[in-house]
């Protein structure tokens, strides 16, 4: 499915969902991704994605960046209300991203996403782990 055909409506007849998952090879972590279409048919009827990361650093900038990406494309605005990352909030998803951009590469993957989220001091170091271990 292309994102932003859209999506047939549910048993109730007003908004149509669809459910993916998003994961980055060689990590444990999932994004789940909801895309709401609340307008079907509708002229300019908006496209809703929300994004629910694992609770990991690693987890949350997946979400993030699958947010940015999906309001960047889809011309629309990313809303950080779970986290609370930027004070006060930033709904262009560009000057969200020039905002968090972190200067320099330091280490993994896995440590970079710790980085940019320890950019944050109001968070209190959340969330707590850099990546899901392996067993």
């Amino acid at each position: 499915m292309t994102i932003g055909e859209p999506i047939p409506s549910g048993s109730a007849g007003r908004s149509g969902s669809r459910f993916f998952e998003a994961d980055i090879a060689g990590f444990s972590e999932r994004t789940q991704v909801m895309l709401i279409d609340h307008h079907m048919g509708e002229e300019d009827s908006p496209v809703e994605a929300v994004v629910s990361p694992t609770r990991t650093c690693v987890g949350v900038v997946l979400a993030t960046g699958f947010g940015l990406a999906a309001a960047i494309i889809g011309q629309g605005e990313i809303v950080d209300d779970e986290v609370g990352m930027l004070r006060p909030p930033i709904e262009d998803p560009l000057t969200f991203i020039e905002r968090t951009r972190l200067a320099g590469r330091q280490g993994d993957f896995a440590l970079q996403c710790e980085r940019f989220m320890r950019q944050f001091p109001h968070l209190s170091g959340w969330p707590p782990d850099r990546c899901v271990l392996r067993g």
